[in-house]
């Protein structure tokens, strides 16, 4: 998360980033504004080997584990603004997906997205979100920082978003939104689904990550060119790195 925020930091007029990458533990992934703190248990997620963060963008709960995790950095001005921009990334992951054989398609935009109260991202499709026969294959989620737009995204290479379910806060009552919930539970659940449901196993990570950099890299247009954190980059993601290892900020809300 460290690293995202600093490449968006750190980005120079007429350039954009995109990250590929995986987690070395499963780790729950709370949206910036998300209310955490009555609803997930921390105790749960020790003794069942998930770790927690909050990221910098908006949205719902992600449980990062056998899935694909992108963020894509782009200028603010220039683009159209967070909705041109969400349909363009998605739009590039449809067509990855496309290329691997899976039948993606994005929702039609005109609806209303789901709330903060409403449980994990992967419950329920939004507007311009990745789906495969209805079911919801990529979370994603934007924010503005220093000057850019950063999306962070996750596609689902195999099942278990479930898993978040059983690390409920043991709380009576909790509460999000004023309204009362029983803990883990939640409205309008709508199972996900995985590549590997659709293609009937997982891709290799390797043709995964390209599919979905070619994807990516051929709607932004532009020339690209492969590598490491620049020194600024590297610099401000150290920086950030308190913050986004601090309980404090994860659990702030």
């Amino acid at each position: 998360m460290a690293v995202d925020h600093a490449l968006a930091a750190c980005l120079c007029p007429g350039e954009a980033v995109f990250r590929v990458y995986r987690w070395s533990r499963p780790t729950v992934s709370f949206g910036r504004n998300e209310p955490a703190r009555d609803r997930y248990d921390p105790a749960a997620g020790r003794s069942a080997g998930i770790e927690f963060v909050r990221r910098p963008t908006g949205g719902r709960a992600v449980l990062h584990d056998r899935e694909l995790t992108y963020a894509a950095i782009l200028p603010l001005k220039g683009r159209g603004g967070l909705r041109a921009t969400y349909e363009l990334i998605n739009r590039g992951l449809v067509q990855a997906l496309g290329s691997l054989g899976v039948p993606a398609v994005m929702v039609e935009v005109g609806g209303s997205p789901a709330g903060l109260d409403s449980g994990p991202c992967f419950n329920q499709p939004a507007p311009g979100e990745v789906t495969v026969g209805g079911r919801k294959l990529v979370g994603s989620a934007q924010a503005r920082l220093e000057g850019a737009i950063l999306q962070h995204g996750s596609l689902l290479i195999g099942p278990g978003q479930e898993r978040l379910l059983g690390l409920g806060s043991p709380s009576a009552g909790s509460r999000a939104g004023g309204k009362a919930m029983e803990p883990g539970k939640y409205e309008r659940v709508q199972a996900p689904i995985s590549l590997e449901e659709v293609l009937g196993q997982a891709p290799s990570w390797y043709d995964l990550a390209e599919a979905v950099i070619s994807g990516l890299r051929g709607l932004a247009g532009g020339d690209w060119h492969r590598g490491e954190l620049t020194e600024p980059e590297r610099v401000k993601s150290l920086e950030f790195a308190e913050r986004y290892a601090s309980a404090e900020w994860t659990w702030r809300r």
